[in-house]
C-alpha cells in the first residue's frame, strides 16, 4: 500500500476518534445542563427541551446529576427496605421454630415454659415492630422507582403486617401475658382460644412478611418495572 494511502487512512482514523471523542464529551456535558430526563446511547434520539435532538457517538448512560443524585438515595433506601424486612423473616422463623422446640419438650415444666414465653415475646414484638417499621418507612421512599401495582402492593402489605401485629400485641397477646404470669392460678378457658388465635395470626403475618420480602427484594427492571 502507498505511504499517502496509509497516511490518509491513518489521518481518517485520527478524525473519527477526535470526533468522537469530542461528540462523547459534549453529550456528557451538554445533557446533564439541558436535560431533566433522559438516555444518551450511541446513535440514539434524546428528548431535549421539549425537542428532539440526535447525538450521534456516544458511549455511556447520562441522566442529570439531581436525578443522579435522587436515585442513589431510593437506591439506598431500597437496600435498607430489603435489609429489614428479610432480618425480619428470618429472626421470626428462628423465633417460631425454636419456641416450637421449647414448648413441646417433655424436660421443660410449665413454670419454665412460662416464664420463657414472657422473656421471649418482648423480645420478638420489639424486633417485629422495630424491622417492619423499617421497612415501610424505606419503602415509602424507593416505591416511586417500581411501577405502581408493586408500589401499592408493598406499601399496602407492609401496613396491614403492621396493623395485624399490633391487633396481636395489644388484644393478644397482653392478656395472654397476664393468664402465663399467674402461674399459680388456673388457666381460664379464654386462654386456649387466644393462645389458638395468637398462632394463627402469628402464622399468617410471618406469611405475609415473607410474601413482602419476595416482592421487596425482587429486582428492578430498568426500563418496564420504573414508573413512568
Amino acid at each position: 500500500m502507498p505511504a499517502s494511502s496509509v497516511g490518509a487512512v491513518w489521518a481518517s482514523w485520527l478524525f473519527r476518534w477526535l470526533q468522537e471523542a469530542f461528540l462523547s464529551s459534549t453529550c456528557r456535558t451538554s445533557v446533564y445542563s439541558v436535560c431533566s430526563r433522559g438516555v444518551c446511547a450511541r446513535d440514539c434520539t434524546i428528548p431535549c427541551g421539549g425537542r428532539r435532538t440526535t447525538i450521534r457517538s456516544c458511549r455511556t448512560a447520562c441522566i442529570a446529576p439531581a436525578e443522579l443524585k435522587d436515585l442513589s438515595v431510593r437506591n439506598l433506601c431500597l437496600t435498607l427496605s430489603r435489609f429489614a424486612i428479610s432480618a425480619w423473616v428470618g429472626a421470626a422463623c428462628l423465633f417460631v421454630l425454636t419456641t416450637l422446640r421449647e414448648v413441646h419438650s417433655p424436660k421443660l415444666d410449665s413454670v419454665t415454659k412460662a416464664e420463657l414465653v414472657t422473656l421471649r415475646f418482648p423480645v420478638y414484638y420489639g424486633f417485629s415492630f422495630g424491622l417492619l417499621a423499617m421497612a415501610l418507612i424505606m419503602a415509602l421512599c424507593w416505591s416511586p422507582i417500581v411501577s405502581g401495582l408493586r408500589r401499592w402492593t408493598t406499601l399496602g402489605l407492609l401496613s396491614l403486617i403492621l396493623v395485624v401485629t399490633a391487633v396481636d400485641y395489644i388484644w393478644i397477646y397482653k392478656p395472654l401475658e397476664k393468664m402465663t404470669a399467674a402461674t399459680d392460678e388456673a388457666r381460664p378457658a379464654e386462654f386456649v382460644v387466644l393462645h389458638q388465635a395468637s398462632r394463627w395470626i402469628n402464622t399468617g403475618q410471618v406469611s405475609a412478611s415473607a410474601l413482602a420480602a419476595l416482592i421487596v427484594c425482587w429486582p428492578v427492571s430498568s426500563s418496564a418495572d420504573r414508573s413512568p
